[in-house]
Parts: C-alpha cells; sequence; structure tokens
C-alpha cells in the first residue's frame, strides 16, 4: 500500500511536471530560444502598444496566456523552442533526399496523388503530440509512374499519402541526414465515397457548410490545437462529396459559421463502396449582437470579441474549436459592434476583446470576460488594457537594482520579467493583469542574484487600475564565492560551469527518482534532455576572467560544488557550510588535469556507427532529477571523445533507443528500491581513467534490422490497420504512466503488409487497432538479426447484448465499450484527464488528455442492441454502457472463446441521483471534477458549470468526490479543496464552495 502511495504520488507530480513545461509562462522566454527582442519588434506591435517609456521594462500577459501557449499553433513549448529554430538554420548535413513510389494495391503506379513528408524536427510532431504542421512539411505531387522525392530533414519522417477514390495512408520512415532513403512502394487501399447534403433546419441547402473529420485521440497525450483542415465543402446546392475516406466506421461534423457544428456518422462493409443520399440538418444558429465601449483613438482594427464556453445537446461546443479555424469569433467594425454566429440556442458563454499581436502569443487581451447566453442583443464590453503595476527596486543602501526576475499573477504566474532583461533605473511595470471585479490579491515575486527573495503580501489589485507601489528594498542574502584555479599552474580558470547543490554524503543512501524526458527529433542534434523541475537549493553560474563566480546560498546550509572545463577533470567539491548571517563565504577549488575516454562505436560487422548516442555515468550511484547521466553522439566516423574527465572508475553504455519515435513526447520514470527498477543494469562498461591520459574503448551497437509482416482478417488482408512496436511494459509503473506512444508506429497498406525499420533486437509487443475493431491484439515478437518477418491471422469475436433502464426497458443510443477486468482486490489503474479550455485567440482550442485512448464509439439501435465486433477472447471482461442521464454501469464479468459470438450480454443501468454544486463568490465558469471516492478507475467525470452553481445529474449512488477546477475565466480557489457527498437514486446531493 506504501508504495502504492508512491506511485500514485509520482504519477500526480509528472502530471503538474507537464503542465508546468507545456503551459506556464504564456509569453516570450528568452531562456527557451523563442524570444521577441522588444527592440526588433514589428512596427505594427509598436504603433499599438504605445511608447512605453525608456525606464520601463512593460510585461503584457493576460490570464488567458496559459491555455494560448497550447492551443495556438505556432506557440512553442520552450523545451521545442530550440529544436524549431535549429531546424529554420538547416544546413545540408542535417537534410535528407526521400523518394518512393505509390501504387494500388496490385502494384500499378498512382498517378496525381499528393505526399506530404513532416519532419519531427519542426512543428508537425507525430499525431501523439499533434500541433499543427507549420512550415515543417512538405508536399509534392506522383509523377506519371507514381514516383516522389523530396528533401526533408533527417530523422524520422510521417508520410501521409491522399488520392482521390483511394483511403488515406500514412506511415512513418526514418530519414538518413546528408543521404537517400527509399520508401520503396507505399500501397494504397481502395476507398469508398461518401456523399449527400447539408441543410438548414428549413430543408434548403446550405453553401459552404464544411466536412471535417472527427479530431482523432492517439497516445497518451494529445494536442487537438490549430486549424482543422476540411475534406469537403458543400456547393451553391449544400451537395458533398468525400472521396478519400477508407472502409468502415466514420466520424464526422458539418461545421457552417451561421450554424453550431452538427456530428454525423456511420460505416461502410467493403473497399469501393459507394453511399449516397447522407442528409445532414443543421441546427438553428444563435447570435449573440453587442458593442465594444470606450475604444482607444487607435479605433478597432485588430480587435475581435470570442466566444468560450457553451455545450451542446450533443457535447459539441466552441471549448473544444471544432470548427474550422477555431471558437467562435466575430470582427469589431469601426463603430464597436460586432456579432457572433452560430452558437448554440440558450448557451451560456463568456466574451471576451482581443486584439491581435505580430508576436509569439498570438494576440492579447483587451477586456475582462463578460457573461453572455446565446441570443442576447445587446452585450456589452468595456475596451481595456487591464490593471498594472508599477515599482523601483534598490538594496538596502538605495542603490537600483537593475537585473532581476518578475514572476506575477494571481493564481499563478502570468507575467514575468527575466533577469537579462534590463529595468533601467530599477524600474518594471507589470501591465495587462486581470483581477475580478472586487478585486484579488496578486501574488508578485522578484529574485535578484545577491538577494532574498521578495513576495508582496496581502497586495490587491483592483479592475484597471494603475498601481504604484513605490520603492522596494531587498534585502542582502549570504553569497557564495568560489574561486577556481588549475591544480597545475596555480592560475585562475575562466569559462568553468559551477554548479552548487545541496551536499549529498555518500554514505547515506535514499531512495531517488530517475527521469528522462525528451522531445524524440534528429538525434544529430544536440538532443538534450530537459526537466519539467526545479531542484531546490541549486545554483548554477560560470567563472570569469578571474576564475570567479558569485552564487546565492542558503543560510546555514552544506553544499557542494561541481564543477566543469573541458581542459580539466570535471571536480565534485564538498562539503561547504555556507555563513548563517549576510556575508559572503569564500571558497577555493582546485582543477586537476583530466584524462579523456575515445570511444569507438561499431556495429556487429565492425563498421562504424554514426550518431550513436553514448551515456557516461560517474562513480556516484544516486541518479538524480539534476541529470548526473550526460550522454553525446558519435562523429562520421562512430567516434566520441569525452575530455576533462576526473580520475577513477567512469562507466559508458549506448543509449537505449527511445522508443517514441517521430517527435512522441517521451517520459520515463524509474524509482530506485522498487521492483521493476532495471535502469542499473549489466550493460555499462566500466573504465579506470587516469589524469593526462587517453583511454579508448569500443561499444558494439545492438544489431539493427527490420520487422516487417502481414496482416489478415480470417485470411483476407486488412488494411488501416495500425500497429505500435513497443517493448513488454513490466514493474510497478506499468499501465500506470504512459505519455505518447510506446513505440514507433506503422499502417498497413492496400495488402495487408507494414514494416518498421531500425529496430534492436531484443524482444517486442505489437500492438494492433483496427477502427472496425473494438479491442486492440497484443501480438509479441522477438526481433532478431536482419529481417523478422511477422504473420498476424485475426479471428473475429463477437459479443452481443441489450442495455436496458432501471425498469428493465431497452435504452436506445447507449454507448457501450468492452474493457478488460481488473483482478479482483488489485488497485485500480489510474486514468487522468486534463482539460484546458479554448485560449480566445481564435487559433484553436486545445484538449490534453492522459489515460487510455478510447475505442470508435458503439451504440446501441432502438432496440437497446448493440454488438461489439473484435473483442479479445480467452480473458475475463466487463461491457460499459454509458447514456444521457444515467451513470457508467457494468455487465458482470465474463469470457468468450476465441472466433465465437456470444450473446446474452446485458447491461442495467441504476437508477440515479444527482449533485448540486454550489461556488460562493466565485468568478463563473469553473469546471466540476467527480470521482469515485477511493477509487482511480476510470476517468473522472468533468462538467462545467456556467455561472455559480450547477446540477450534475445521472450520477450513480454511492461516495463521491467533489473538486472545482479551473475554467474559462481561469483557475479557481475555493473552500473547501475538496467536498465529500453520499449520493441516493432519485435524490439531490449538494457540495458547497466558497472562493477565496
Amino acid at each position: 500500500m506504501k508504495n502504492a502511495s508512491l506511485l500514485a504520488a509520482v504519477a500526480l507530480a509528472l502530471l503538474a511536471g507537464l503542465s508546468y513545461v507545456f503551459l506556464s509562462g504564456g509569453g516570450p522566454d528568452p531562456s527557451s530560444g523563442a524570444t521577441l527582442d522588444r527592440a526588433d519588434a514589428p512596427a505594427e506591435e509598436t504603433e499599438r502598444t504605445g511608447d512605453r517609456g525608456a525606464n520601463l521594462v512593460e510585461v503584457a500577459e493576460d490570464d488567458d496566456d496559459v491555455a494560448r501557449a497550447a492551443a495556438t499553433p505556432n506557440a512553442i513549448a520552450p523545451g521545442v523552442a530550440a529544436l524549431v529554430e535549429d531546424a529554420e538554420d538547416e544546413d545540408e548535413s542535417t537534410v535528407g533526399a526521400l523518394r518512393g513510389r505509390v501504387t494500388d494495391a496490385a502494384g500499378a503506379p498512382l498517378a496525381g496523388a499528393e505526399v506530404r513528408c513532416s519532419s519531427a524536427g519542426g512543428l508537425a510532431f507525430r499525431a501523439s503530440f499533434e500541433v499543427g504542421t507549420g512550415d515543417s512539411s512538405t508536399t509534392v505531387v506522383t509523377d506519371g509512374d507514381g514516383r516522389f522525392e523530396t528533401t526533408v530533414r533527417g530523422g524520422d519522417v510521417r508520410i501521409a499519402v491522399g488520392l482521390d477514390g483511394y483511403a488515406p495512408y500514412e506511415r512513418d520512415a526514418e530519414v538518413l541526414a546528408a543521404g537517400d532513403t527509399d520508401v520503396g512502394d507505399l500501397r494504397l487501399a481502395q476507398g469508398v465515397r461518401l456523399s449527400g447534403r447539408v441543410l438548414d433546419p428549413g430543408g434548403r441547402g446550405v453553401p459552404g457548410a464544411k466536412i471535417v473529420a472527427k479530431p482523432k485521440r492517439e497516445g497518451g497525450i494529445v494536442f487537438y490545437g490549430g486549424r482543422i483542415d476540411a475534406i469537403a465543402e458543400t456547393d451553391d446546392n449544400g451537395r458533398f462529396e468525400i472521396l478519400r475516406q477508407a472502409a468502415g466506421p466514420y466520424e464526422l461534423i458539418a461545421v457552417h459559421e451561421e450554424h453550431p457544428p452538427q456530428p454525423f456518422a456511420g460505416r461502410t462493409e467493403q473497399p469501393g463502396e459507394v453511399v449516397e443520399g447522407i442528409v445532414v440538418t443543421l441546427r438553428a444558429g444563435a447570435t449573440i449582437e453587442g458593442v465594444v465601449l470606450d475604444l482607444p483613438e487607435s479605433g478597432a482594427d485588430g480587435l475581435r470579441v470570442v466566444a468560450r464556453g457553451g455545450m451542446g445537446p450533443e457535447g459539441m461546443a466552441v471549448l473544444f474549436g471544432s470548427r474550422p479555424g477555431g471558437p467562435v469569433t466575430g470582427d469589431v467594425d469601426e463603430r464597436g459592434s460586432f456579432v457572433l454566429t452560430g452558437l448554440e440556442p440558450g448557451a451560456n458563454v463568456r466574451l471576451t476583446l482581443v486584439e491581435d499581436r505580430l508576436a509569439f502569443d498570438g494576440s492579447t487581451r483587451r477586456s475582462k470576460s463578460v457573461p453572455a447566453r446565446a441570443g442576447d442583443r445587446n452585450a456589452r464590453i468595456t475596451y481595456s488594457e487591464g490593471a498594472s503595476v508599477t515599482f523601483r527596486v534598490t538594496d538596502s543602501e538605495g542603490n537600483p537594482v537593475e537585473s532581476m526576475s518578475v514572476d506575477a499573477g494571481f493564481d499563478y504566474p502570468t507575467a514575468r520579467v527575466r533577469r537579462n532583461e534590463t529595468c533601467e533605473d530599477g524600474v518594471c511595470k507589470i501591465a495587462n493583469l486581470w483581477p475580478s471585479e472586487e478585486g484579488d490579491a496578486l501574488k508578485l515575486q522578484i529574485e535578484a542574484t545577491g538577494f532574498e527573495p521578495y513576495r508582496a503580501k496581502q497586495l490587491v489589485v483592483q479592475p484597471d487600475a494603475s498601481l504604484d507601489l513605490g520603492t522596494i528594498v531587498l534585502e542582502e542574502r549570504p553569497r557564495m564565492l568560489l574561486a577556481v584555479t588549475s591544480a597545475v599552474t596555480g592560475e585562475p580558470v575562466e569559462g568553468a560551469d559551477v554548479l552548487m547543490r545541496p551536499y549529498r554524503d555518500p554514505a547515506v543512501t535514499a531512495t531517488s527518482i530517475r527521469r528522462r524526458v525528451s522531445i524524440e527529433a534528429d538525434r544529430d542534434d544536440d538532443g538534450d534532455d530537459f526537466s519539467a523541475f526545479d531542484v531546490e537549493g541549486e545554483a548554477r553560474g560560470t567563472t570569469d576572467a578571474d576564475g570567479r563566480c558569485e552564487l546565492d546560498a542558503t543560510p546555514g546550509a552544506t553544499v557542494e560544488f561541481v564543477v566543469r572545463h573541458p581542459d580539466f577533470a570535471e571536480t565534485v567539491d564538498g562539503p561547504v557550510a555556507v555563513s548563517t548571517t549576510s556575508s559572503t563565504t569564500e571558497h577555493a577549488v582546485a582543477l586537476d588535469l583530466g584524462g579523456r575516454v575515445q570511444i569507438t562505436v561499431v556495429d556487429p560487422n565492425g563498421a562504424p556507427v554514426r550518431g550513436a548516442r553514448v551515456e557516461r555515468r560517474g562513480s556516484e550511484q544516486i541518479v538524480t532529477l539534476g541529470g548526473d547521466v550526460t550522454a553525446e553522439s558519435t562523429d562520421s566516423a562512430g567516434v566520441l571523445t569525452f575530455d576533462g574527465l576526473p580520475a577513477g572508475d567512469q562507466s559508458f553504455r549506448l543509449e537505449p533507443k527511445a522508443m517514441g519515435g517521430g517527435g512522441g513526447f517521451l517520459m520515463d520514470v524509474a524509482i530506485s528500491g522498487l521492483p521493476g527498477d532495471e535502469d542499473d543494469g549489466d550493460d555499462w562498461t566500466k573504465v579506470a581513467v587516469l589524469a593526462g591520459e587517453t583511454v579508448e574503448l569500443t561499444l558494439v551497437a545492438p544489431l539493427r534490422g527490420v520487422v516487417r509482416g502481414e496482416v489478415t482478417e480470417l485470411g483476407v488482408p486488412l488494411a488501416g490497420a495500425k500497429l505500435t512496436l513497443r517493448r513488454p511494459e513490466s514493474g510497478p509503473m506499468a499501465g500506470m504512466l504512459s505519455f505518447g506512444p510506446r513505440g514507433p508506429q506503422a499502417v498497413t497498406d492496400a495488402r495487408g503488409e507494414f514494416r518498421f525499420d531500425d529496430v534492436e533486437e531484443g524482444e517486442y509487443e505489437i500492438v494492433l487497432a483496427h477502427p472496425t475493431r473494438v479491442m486492440d491484439e497484443v501480438r509479441p515478437v522477438e526481433a532478431e538479426g536482419a529481417e523478422t518477418v511477422v504473420e498476424i491471422d485475426l479471428d473475429v469475436t463477437i459479443v452481443e447484448g441489450t442495455v436496458v433502464d432501471e425498469a428493465g426497458e431497452p435504452v436506445a443510443g447507449a454507448v457501450v465499450r468492452p474493457e478488460r477486468a481488473q483482478p479482483r482486490g488489485a488497485p485500480q489503474q489510474m486514468s487522468i484527464a486534463i482539460m484546458v479550455s479554448d485560449d480566445g485567440s481564435g487559433a484553436g482550442a486545445s484538449v490534453i488528455t492522459t489515460g487510455d485512448d478510447p475505442a470508435d464509439e458503439v451504440r446501441t439501435d432502438e432496440d437497446g442492441r448493440y454488438l461489439l465486433r473484435g473483442v479479445e477472447a480467452g480473458v475475463e471482461l466487463e461491457v460499459i454502457a454509458t447514456a444521457d442521464g444515467y451513470d457508467e454501469s457494468r455487465s458482470e464479468r465474463f469470457q468468450v472463446d476465441r472466433g465465437a459470438t456470444q450473446d446474452g450480454i446485458d447491461v442495467q443501468f441504476v437508477k440515479p441521483g444527482s449533485i448540486r454544486v454550489t461556488l460562493e463568490d466565485g468568478p463563473g465558469g469553473a469546471m466540476v471534477m467527480l470521482r469515485r471516492r477511493g477509487e482511480f478507475r476510470g476517468q473522472p467525470r468533468i462538467e462545467p458549470m456556467a455561472g455559480d452553481e450547477v446540477t450534475i445529474d445521472g450520477v450513480a449512488p454511492g461516495d463521491w468526490t467533489v473538486r472545482l477546477l479551473g475554467g474559462p475565466a481561469g483557475d479557481i480557489s475555493a473552500d473547501p479543496d475538496d467536498v465529500d457527498v453520499t449520493v441516493i437514486a432519485g435524490e439531490t446531493a449538494t457540495a458547497e464552495f466558497v472562493a477565496r
């Protein structure tokens, strides 16, 4: 139980860390490599923002930055920015040629096929981390012989092929940088043709309506952001034709600016099938009309009103950006008037005025969010640039502090000044702050080298106020002055990297957490891992020309120093006691000459391996979040040299090949001391390093080959099956944390064939999914030698039954899915959903989810009957059903024989109750999360709160925990944190919160 609690805590901590990496600090961060220098800002932006004053550093970031950073297609996470910047400056050594041929199932060439190649090194992440294709994808068209050729950045590449009359096809390829990669024949399967009409509520054809595919959810983390490409558009009579669709189930959405999005679904059985006469009737859309008050002298140019929220009866929402181009927006005309169309009738939304900006974060908020209801004709929004806070920072003698970092916000930091931005004469201004109507306490933190951090207390900011805090005096704090010299010459060492960290007694062992966080890209890049965690008590710096480095320290702390310089041995020196007063503690470190290890990496045939990643580990046994394991890549001759190594034992190994492929986001976690912690295996090679000498070491890379094969179903080739190649899961973390696909992916072609390249020999699992099958198929495979051939023939195992209500009457339209039953008495696996509402920038909403991917929905017919095709045989299963007005309900456990059809697996709903949730003094727009008390099974239920209360119906009887989450209006702080309620059938329980 203790281990289970620890694992749960680690899981939640990792999720919090991910939120920090991807969702914090929406403004430009100079350290990210994506900085927009204010001096170089476009003229248009300078004109809008006005003269800020020569002595002010103004940070105009708003409370929507967190959502916008994830939603804007060009918004790049800090850890990714460097990769994107590198991609824009590619040279010939990073680019490779890619060629191939597109054919039909019989091998006949297909001319005119569109081939889009997306490199993992740019913005075009795999579907597992989809931000938008941006400029990193290239599209070419096949010639008369079906051939294509293009150049892309070397590394993992996603190839997508489209041609009218054929099913869309995707596959991954690894392109050799500065080389030539031929992917051979890409065989397209015959598709189906869908046609029909989109009608308005009066039965008239709707011209210009777009048909889009329902966004896919793949992998453990999915970002839905940016524009959604239309696959068809209606003509003047409302007619559409879809020519690039695979056989099987389809889920599509008809969207039009004057109507709410309308989903429709169906299925085809055979390639070549033609379905005509599809009729999609759009619902009447509501409008909101209004005016913007107090427009600036510059007028309304670039101003837009954005509506957020507004769940419809089918669960579609502006929140999810389900229409091309993002949420519902309306331009503001010169009179200040605006009109929003296509809203759900009666929907409660919040309106925000935004201004387009030629900057990293896309747009800036220009009003408070105001509530509105679809159908309003007199909405009012007042133009504002928000509240601001100005202050001057000095030391105790009145001298200005010009280099500092500032974080400010109400529930989290949304405005920042970085240390490499100079606040002239110590004056700073934080602008674009958005407190509630009653005013909120601003969280303001100032940090500067040599001073104690300053944190504002009870600093209440009122809406639109310009608050001058006067002078803030920082208190001096202890400093550590480190002098670094050469042990041989006694001369100071300039440019040494210094890490000061809490002293770690080598005689004391403790449980530690190891992590590898990486954005998979071209391994010819630096490829450094980055951490989502700041380690408390650490400080870093670089020695100056006098070999000196000054660092902040904690009074009375015991620290040690790690000093690195390429000409000397890496040195760990400590313990050192820090003064308990504000005085400076001086310490000296003398660096010895380092040793050198020259490593050559060869394949099993003795040929050099270019770009192989080699990990180095020192003699310390505890690997911490600070990153004591380092990795570098071999050159074109397969050689890598580690300089400046301390005398003593050093260990090296080939870095285990990341299994994400193609730009997926990976997080691997190991907890020392727990079963399954295998990071300290016998694959390390220990070398004795001597000062001033070179030791040579040869490492043999594992044999790599091809895993290819064929997938059939009852002997017939199965096209369009998605396969993931992954290492078998083991240990206590198996199934609990999965961020991104756990291996490279492939899709079967028209002949049911697939291929994985560059696979290390070893044991794997192939996980197979197909739209016509409700459960994944998992098959073991051992990759060995140059080529491994796998043949998978699937049976068709079917489960049927009926879903009924509490009175035994059939329930039509219930969603039904199968699931492996958890072993009785075993702890339930966690499944966590995180939702980020639309940012108001007009670029599209974002949804982040973690946990299991849902299968294509199966719904009961008018008699309450369902059929589940392709369930897993020979294991204990449950059928789960959900429907409007009911909580999920499960069948009895059962097993079904392979290839058999089992009927009579019925599910009965129980009479539900309700939970009424109220929030006193809240801003509105909160999200309510319900979870069964004491259970982690299944995803929590999340419902929007339009105002200050909501009644959630269809809650199963039992014990529940209620929590409020942030919504479109921002984060929610409320007392208590959680409310436990007991739901009784037919009755309403109450959960009451008070905003704080």
